[in-house]
C-alpha cells in the first residue's frame, strides 16, 4: 500500500505543474486539533481526540476563485483500555487532495470550500481489554488498515504579508472501508 501512497504524493506534486507560475504554490505548516473514531471488528473503542502537529500543506491556486488545498498528516496517540473498550496504540499517515472553490459570501468574508480524495493508512498495535480488577481480559492481534477517503473541507486565509498566508482549516475525513473516520480544525501558516 506504500505505492498507492507515493502514486498519490506524484498526482499531487504534477499538480504544482498545472498552477501556473503567476497564480502560484505555497507551502505550509498546520498544526490542528484532531477528533477520530475507529470502527474495530472485535469491539467498541473510544473516540479520540489530540493535537497532531506534524502536518504539511501545500496549495496550489488554479485562478482566482479555484486551489487545489493538499495536506499530508502523521498522527500516533493512544487509546485507552476499559472493560468494554479496546486499547490501542496508533500510528496513522495520511495524505489528501481537494478542489477547493473561494464563496464570496461577503466583501471580506470569503471561505473556500473543498471536496476531495484521500488516502490513510492507520496501523493499530497493542490491542487489548480490561476486567473490572484492571488485568488482561483478552487480547488482540495487531491491524493494519489501508483506506482511501472522500475528504470535505473549509478554509479561510488571510494574507499576512505578500508572501505569507494565515488561515483557519475545517477537514473530514470519511473512509471507504475500515479506516479511522476523522474530523480536524487546525491553523495553519503558507509562504
Amino acid at each position: 500500500m506504500k505505492i498507492y501512497s507515493f502514486l498519490l504524493f506524484c498526482l499531487l506534486t504534477c499538480s504544482a505543474a498545472v498552477a501556473s507560475a503567476d497564480k502560484g504554490f505555497r507551502i505550509g505548516w498546520m498544526p490542528s486539533i484532531t477528533s477520530t473514531s475507529i470502527e474495530d471488528p472485535n469491539g467498541p473503542v473510544e473516540d479520540h481526540t489530540a493535537a497532531a502537529l506534524l502536518q504539511a500543506v501545500g496549495i496550489f491556486d488554479m485562478g482566482r476563485d479555484v486551489r487545489i488545498f493538499a495536506n499530508a498528516v502523521y498522527d500516533k496517540y493512544e487509546v485507552e483500555a476499559s472493560t468494554t473498550n479496546i486499547h490501542y496504540d496508533v500510528s496513522r499517515f495520511g495524505i489528501n487532495a481537494t478542489y477547493q472553490w473561494n464563496v464570496r459570501l461577503t466583501r471580506s468574508f470569503k471561505p473556500w470550500l473543498g471536496v476531495g480524495l484521500g488516502y490513510s493508512q492507520d496501523t493499530f498495535a497493542d490491542r487489548y481489554t480490561l476486567t473490572p480488577g484492571g488485568f488482561l481480559a483478552a487480547s488482540y492481534p495487531d491491524r493494519t488498515v489501508d483506506s482511501f477517503n472522500l475528504v470535505l473541507n473549509s478554509s479561510i486565509d488571510w494574507q499576512i504579508s505578500r508572501d505569507l498566508d494565515l488561515g483557519i482549516h475545517f477537514q473530514w475525513e470519511q473512509p471507504t472501508g475500515d479506516g479511522a473516520r476523522s474530523a480536524r480544525v487546525g491553523v495553519y501558516i503558507a509562504y
